[in-house]
């Protein structure tokens, strides 16, 4: 009789122990790494660089993250908020850098003499380039020949949305 009672409890502890994964349930995916942010100064022939200047982030051949924030301060060029992503091992392909990987830079398009190792961290890194940057000039179309002139009337339609709420103060 025992063992008449015990054959469904051990038919599915058997199911168990032989199933990989039939008690585990859905398997979740993996976190991605957090990034390596950079900030720091960033020159090009000993001079500040513009601002708006991109600076990209490389591991290999893969592109791992970019900034255009350039703030001029004490007279010096900061580039800020450069986060190097880190390879996402739910995605295919490489999309990142893997821990202790070499990450290079380029500024404008030209490569920076500087490099570090990737590792989820956030840290200072002084940046400078030489040669000519590479810029992007944007195209002019040419404006006819000729006097415009141009003339408007302002109008106020609708009620206005702006409403100023003023605290009362009781003595």
């Amino acid at each position: 009789m025992i063992s008449v009672r015990l054959a469904p409890a051990l038919a599915t502890l058997a199911m168990l122990l032989l199933v990989p994964g039939a008690a585990a349930g859905p398997v979740a995916p993996a976190v991605p790494p957090q990034p390596l942010t950079l900030y720091g100064t960033v020159q090009a022939n000993g001079t500040s660089v513009a601002l708006g200047t991109e600076i990209t982030a490389w591991c290999g051949e893969v592109p791992a993250g970019s900034t255009t924030k350039i703030t001029l301060y004490g007279g010096a060029s900061w580039y800020s908020n450069l986060d190097v992503r880190g390879d996402d091992p739910d995605e295919p392909g490489k999309d990142g850098c893997a821990a202790g990987e070499t990450v290079s830079f380029k500024v404008a398009g030209l490569p920076a003499a500087q490099t570090t190792t990737w590792r989820s961290d956030s840290a200072r890194l002084d940046l400078a380039v030489s040669g000519t940057p590479i810029t992007v000039t944007p195209s002019t179309t040419p404006s006819p020949t000729g006097t415009a002139t141009v003339t408007s009337t302002p109008t106020v339609s609708g009620t206005p949305s702006l409403r100023l709420y003023l605290p009362l103060i009781l003595r």
